[in-house]
């Protein structure tokens, strides 16, 4: 078939470029749970995501498993307008079992205003069809009826409308970015002329998420660069919007520890929680080594259950002294079990947190870090 081209005119002059189609097919990849012998339907949709209309469309199953027989209802679609979505129906035959795969390709034309056919190969369906395919959940048509065929998304779609990567891209007619947008260039540029150049509205301004809490993504003539944001972050915590837990690379500021006896400022217990049976058991040194190691800064994410788990070894050791009595020993360890399991489940919780802070000390972990370390050095 010849291909098939469009005339466009424009009131003040001629232009060689135009936005490309973008042929997006959803989902990418159909996988059915099925054996040798059975037939299952499914469907998959085509859009064209672009701006302009696509011709002679051809959908187009793969032969290349003898395995997994595809049938279409149709295979040919004479114009895929700009936006608009087809369903396409999907007939699969699997000859015998196992996870057999093959694909269907999709693919198309458009025209230039000089008169220049271009082709455009779409993004292939891969079908997975077969009994020990990876497992997804989803719906299409199995054999009997029952629901046995799933979507599975490889990675997130995205139409030409949405794309904003620091790569070069082909848009067709000579095009490596879409006018007047940032599409095919990266979010500090703009296109002008088919060119990516700098956009001096985005100067100053957020292109991306930085790997450090302490540092920022920032617009620089045209560049995404990395630049220092201690001061601003150190702020954030120092006024409560971030926690100092968020900080996986603080460091200690200086400040030496002040135990208190796992009490809390306003009311440190002399020994918390004393053994009825034997009252001279003290606890308050390794009460207060816990809160050394809670005002101790470490940004290690275990730090927190470490010093638990070490405060409930150490009151467990005191129990020895009661070992010859069996049901005084329980009775101590029970406590430094229930010390353990208060302190797992209260002692992590943000500070003023309403409704909870009286029970968590205001979150004496969180606390204990915010006093004794640095977010950002």
């Amino acid at each position: 078939m010849k291909p098939q081209t469009r005339v466009f005119s424009t009131f003040d002059g001629f232009r060689t470029d135009v936005p490309a189609p973008a042929l997006v097919v959803d989902p990418p990849l159909l996988t059915l749970d099925m054996r040798g012998g059975e037939t299952a339907y499914t469907q998959y949709t085509i859009k064209n995501a672009g701006m302009v209309s696509m011709f002679d469309l051809e959908l187009t199953p793969a032969d290349d498993n003898p395995a997994v027989k595809i049938e279409l209802p149709f295979t040919k679609l004479p114009e895929l307008r700009a936006g608009q979505t087809v369903v396409v129906p999907v007939k699969i035959t699997l000859q015998h079992a196992s996870c057999e795969p093959t694909h269907i390709k999709n693919g198309g034309k458009y025209a230039c205003l000089a008169g220049t056919v271009v082709e455009i190969d779409g993004s292939d369906v891969r079908v997975l069809a077969g009994n020990t395919c990876p497992k997804s959940t989803g719906g299409a048509s199995g054999p009997g009826g029952g629901s046995s065929a799933s979507y599975d998304y490889i990675g997130p779609l995205e139409s030409i409308a949405s794309l904003n990567k620091d790569v070069v891209m082909d848009l067709g007619c000579g095009m490596t970015c879409l006018e007047g947008t940032s599409t095919g260039c990266n979010p500090c540029q703009i296109c002008q002329g088919g060119v990516c150049v700098p956009n001096p509205a985005m100067d100053g301004q957020s292109c991306g998420k930085a790997a450090n809490i302490c540092q920022k993504m920032v617009c620089r003539a045209g560049s995404c660069e990395t630049e220092d944001n201690s001061a601003e972050t150190n702020n954030r915590v120092a006024n409560g919007e971030l926690s100092i837990l968020d900080c996986p690379n603080r460091r200690s500021n200086g400040v030496d520890p002040i135990p208190n006896g796992c009490g809390t400022p306003e009311a440190p217990p002399l020994n918390p929680t004393p053994v009825e049976c034997a009252p001279e058991i003290d606890f308050t040194s390794d009460c207060n080594q816990h809160d050394t190691w809670y005002q101790t800064c470490n940004s290690d994410p275990q730090a927190k259950d470490s010093a638990d788990r070490g405060l409930q070894s150490l009151m467990k050791v005191r129990c020895n002294d009661v070992a010859h009595d069996n049901a005084c020993f329980n009775q101590c360890t029970n406590i430094a079990d229930l010390w353990y399991s208060g302190l797992k489940f209260l002692g992590y919780i943000p500070p003023k947190t309403p409704l909870l802070e009286a029970v968590s000390s205001k979150g004496a972990f969180g606390e204990g870090q915010n006093q004794a370390c640095t977010c950002c050095p």
